[in-house]
């Protein structure tokens, strides 16, 4: 990864020597180890309050990098490893919405989880957010167990919001992905009749009609 001037600034006398030596190699606005297993070496050996110090030095440096825009992804790391739980929640849905504008679906994954890892302190409505991001992007991975495993805890939350519609159309959808794998067919259908049940009390809409779609395919595939 690169080091910026900011985040050097105490170790500039040391750069040549470290490059001369091929530790370093010179990038565009600054250096970069030449091979990332250097520089997991180098990060391993630091003392945990330094490596945490020099997270947040590189995170305070790249918010602002002297060329080109921010890259939420390289901001999340810096801030996870520097327990900056403010900056994680910041930077890494932002990061995840990049991913998933590409394709990148396991890195937006993984990007939800990142910030996940730091919400304990969000409402229910933001960590359903996050949730349903991590659902959809696993389940674009074709990552069926981290995605089922993200919708039921998404429906504790719906749950806890008292939003029934919501509830309803996501047991339909966890039952769709429950389908998938194969081995979890009565699983599937219990959350199928549990999204109708719910949905037929709330009367007529786009939910129900999906639901109704969803338990005609499981009906379909075991020729029922």
């Amino acid at each position: 990864r690169a080091v910026h001037g900011d985040a050097a600034e105490d170790e500039l006398a040391c750069l040549e020597e470290c490059l001369g030596s091929g530790m370093l190699t010179p990038t565009v606005g600054g250096v970069a180890f030449r091979h990332e297993l250097a520089r997991m070496t180098i990060e391993e050996s630091l003392a945990p309050y330094r490596r945490a110090a020099l997270h947040r030095d590189a995170l305070a440096a790249l918010i602002a990098p002297p060329g080109g825009a921010p890259d939420p992804a390289r901001l999340a790391h810096h801030a996870e490893a520097a327990g900056e739980a403010d900056a994680v929640l910041r930077f890494a849905p932002a990061a995840a919405a990049r991913a998933e504008s590409v394709g990148a679906h396991r890195q937006a994954a993984a990007q939800y989880a990142r910030a996940l890892r730091f919400a304990g302190d969000l409402s229910a409505q933001e960590r359903v957010d996050l949730l349903e991001g991590r659902f959809r992007s696993a389940f674009r991975a074709d990552d069926c167990d981290e995605a089922i495993a993200a919708m039921q805890e998404a429906l504790d939350c719906h749950r806890a919001l008292g939003d029934r519609l919501r509830e309803g159309d996501r047991l339909r959808r966890l039952s769709g992905v429950l389908f998938c794998p194969g081995d979890r067919l009565a699983e599937a259908d219990r959350m199928a009749q549990a999204a109708v049940t719910i949905l037929e009390e709330l009367g007529p809409g786009r939910e129900l009609g999906l639901a109704y779609a969803n338990n005609a395919m499981l009906c379909m595939n075991r020729e029922d």
